[in-house]
């Protein structure tokens, strides 16, 4: 079974050691190649979240995140031992989904598709429903998450062949944040609950307000260790 979080970090302020306690060397290495500070914020974000769901959103754990480094696959996917994980955002809206099994997440602001772009990017039936929605761009948008998802589920991208050979199992929705509605899809390659996802703002407030008072001194962990990760559900549900 998967795991959905959402994090909405509209107005979330990281303290500038947030850094140096979330992230290893070379994840800094990577975050220092950033030329934009959006981009920096985004990837700070995105690595907090993960790392904060794996570790159960505990203050107590905040010394294993620099040893959590996400392994990049051959096909582009990042996973870690024993888990499978994919991570979307849009603007300050992050949805993270964990599982054993492989997964693909996309989150995509309401947006209209003139038919130009629906024809490239849609089959003949799905633009046949949305043309026939009420709300055209809201079934747009959500079928293309719903098709980026599958992509990155079987890390093939966009360029996914129709019928992928393994059984895809889905869930989809809407969610809105600062006035602003968002679709939202997950693909999986396993059954999926039915528990709703967890909304995790408060946690990570709490999280990066615990920062400062990590001490000085920094974790020493051998490269080959792996902290013992167990994603558990300790939020709120939207």
């Amino acid at each position: 079974m998967s795991e959905i979080f959402l994090l909405d970090a509209a107005g979330l302020e990281l303290p500038r050691i947030a850094a140096a306690r979330v992230l290893s060397v070379g994840e800094r290495d990577r975050l220092a190649t950033f030329s934009s500070g959006r981009r920096q914020r985004e990837f700070l974000i995105g690595r907090l979240l993960l790392k904060s769901a794996l570790t159960g959103f505990s203050t107590l754990r905040v010394k294993e995140f620099p040893c959590i480094v996400p392994k990049i696959e051959a096909t582009g996917k990042p996973s870690l031992p024993g888990f499978n994980f994919n991570l979307s955002h849009a603007g300050e809206v992050f949805i993270l989904a964990i599982g054993k099994e492989s997964v693909g997440v996309d989150v995509e602001p309401v947006q209209s598709f003139d038919d130009a772009m629906a024809a490239l990017c849609f089959s003949p039936p799905q633009q046949k429903k949305i043309a026939d929605s009420p709300h055209p761009d809201r079934l747009a948008t959500l079928l293309w998450c719903l098709r980026e998802a599958e992509g990155k589920l079987l890390g093939t991208g966009l360029s996914a062949p129709e019928g992928a050979c393994i059984r895809i199992h889905r869930k989809s929705g809407f969610v809105t944040r600062g006035g602003t509605s968002y679709a939202w899809a997950l693909a999986s390659s396993a059954r999926l609950s039915r528990k709703p996802w967890n909304e995790c703002r408060s946690q990570i407030d709490s999280l990066s307000q615990s920062f400062t008072g990590c001490g000085a001194r920094r974790a020493q962990v051998h490269p080959d260790a792996a902290p013992n990760l167990t994603p558990l559900s300790p939020c709120v549900a939207v």
